[in-house]
């Protein structure tokens, strides 16, 4: 009777290549994005009445003023639909039941911290477009600096809403390998009451070019070692 046996290709290589494989693909990790830390992304605090405004500061972002204003709201119904009460939180991609209104020249911004090398940066806000006026435009910046008045990074000068209801806009940056400084969010408002919400910045590392060759080297290399000393079977 014929017997099956299964041979394995064996080399003097294995306690080689295993290890070198193993260190190259490793060299080439992937990654995900990551939320960075925005104090009072979400406008929250202080707490304010329903429906009003205020002018006062806002925890964790710094306030500068120039021809116009800037206020801190807790919207009503004839802005937003629904705001009124407080029962549920503001439309759409908003957090909670305050936002902060900005008007022509009225600039807020939050030094987030040291601008990291190899890192993707994306900003991402809930930009409202209230009912009570017909056009409603603003703007956002990353910068490299501790306040408004940094290098600017990025830039959306004219971010659109849609009347009623907030909506995400977002810009993205990439930095190099060498940096320096902090990064600061700056909002700011081009005509009549933009309204602006959920602040969220996202950073992602990206692998520097000499990595991801030799990641990619290490997996055509094991799949190269596996292929050779796969097992076979054989007939007796």
């Amino acid at each position: 009777m014929n017997q099956i046996r299964i041979l394995y290709q064996t080399s003097g290589y294995r306690l080689f290549f295993v290890p070198i494989c193993v260190l190259m693909i490793g060299s080439f990790t992937a990654t995900w994005p990551v939320s960075a830390d925005v104090i009072n992304a979400s406008f929250e605090t202080p707490d304010i009445p329903d429906p009003s405004f205020s002018a006062g500061p806002i925890t964790g972002w710094t306030n500068v003023v120039g021809g116009a204003s800037l206020f801190l709201a807790d919207p009503g119904d004839g802005t937003f639909p629904g705001a009124t009460g407080n029962l549920i939180g503001l439309p759409g991609t908003a957090d909670g039941f305050q936002a902060v209104t900005l008007r022509i020249d009225g600039i807020l911004f939050q030094d987030v911290g040291l601008l990291l090398p190899n890192t993707q940066y994306t900003l991402t806000v809930a930009f409202g477009h209230n009912l009570d006026v017909t056009t409603v435009t603003g703007w956002m910046q990353l910068v490299n600096g501790s306040d408004h008045t940094g290098s600017l990074l990025a830039e959306d000068p004219l971010l659109v809403g849609t009347p009623g209801i907030f909506v995400d806009r977002s810009l993205s940056f990439t930095t190099g390998n060498t940096v320096s400084g902090d990064l600061s969010i700056v909002l700011g408002g081009n005509g009549l009451t933009a309204y602006f919400d959920n602040v969220r910045l996202e950073t992602q590392s990206i692998p520097e070019p000499a990595s991801g060759v030799l990641g990619i080297l290490g997996i055509l290399t094991c799949l190269r070692w596996r292929n050779r000393h796969r097992p076979f079977a054989s007939v007796w």
